[in-house]
């Protein structure tokens, strides 16, 4: 038989339970105070190895997405949530960097630049020298090339172009300031590729990009550092963004 408590224990016993009561209340008041808040801004993710998300690079060899898309892993050149289309000959080789050899006196259409385009292939660069351009990768407003070096030890490991169709010039504009200027916004400065007004900025870690408008497109380049700094990339970077043809290939 349990021995009976007398009156003084079981006071004693009711005013602990009564303290510790008041104790878990108070600590279940402040929990809210204690715990981090999770931050309402997005979180942009720019590790070494996996590029952050550009939108027009939808699967493209290393990682990237639209901002419509989960970002992806695919091999070079494999179309992933979009067709595929030969917009490179695969050569890469040979030219000056201009393109498909329309516009190489870096004469811009203008005109040119403010129409819709179901195949955007057109628009793309279809050799640059030394790179070795796989299969296109293109969904209704976005197209994508990635260009992977013939020799290894240059100072890129890889380059990818990408235009992304806004239908007006001021939405292509703002989308510099809100996705390039956002996800690359170390070592910003503005270039030009021919007469036309470019930013270039880096992640600070690994990849370099140089954007720009014609028309209703913009127009960008991501360069990824062969294991060099890639605000060391400016020069390749504007010069990957010349290729880029300045008027429609017919």
């Amino acid at each position: 038989m349990a021995p009976k408590l007398s009156g003084k224990a079981l006071w004693t016993t009711a005013a602990t339970v009564a303290v510790l009561a008041v104790v878990i209340m108070g600590l279940a008041a402040f929990s809210p105070l204690l715990t981090p808040k999770k931050s309402d801004a997005p979180v942009i993710e720019t590790g070494v190895t996996t590029p952050p998300v550009v939108p027009g690079m939808e699967g493209v060899g290393s990682g990237i997405a639209t901002g419509s898309a989960a970002a992806t892993s695919s091999a070079p050149g494999t179309s992933t949530g979009g067709s595929t289309t030969s917009a490179g000959n695969g050569s890469g080789s040979g030219g000056s960097g201009n393109g498909s050899g329309t516009g190489s006196n870096g004469t811009v259409d203008v005109d040119a630049f403010m129409k819709h385009y179901k195949d955007m292939a057109v628009l793309m660069p279809t050799t640059f020298p030394n790179f070795t351009f796989g299969p296109a990768t293109q969904s209704t407003d976005d197209i994508a090339i990635s260009g992977s070096p013939k020799f290894s030890g240059g100072p890129a490991a890889r380059i990818i172009w990408s235009i992304s169709d806004y239908r007006t010039a001021a939405k292509a504009k703002r989308s510099i300031g809100r996705t390039s200027k956002e996800l690359f916004p170390e070592d910003a400065r503005s270039v030009t590729v021919y007469s036309t007004p470019a930013y270039f900025g880096t992640d600070g870690m690994k990849f370099a990009t140089v954007a720009f408008v014609r028309g209703r497109y913009k127009f960008e380049v991501l360069v990824t550092a062969n294991g060099g700094k890639p605000k060391d990339l400016q020069s390749m970077a504007a010069q990957a963004a010349k290729a880029f043809p300045t008027s429609p290939a017919r």
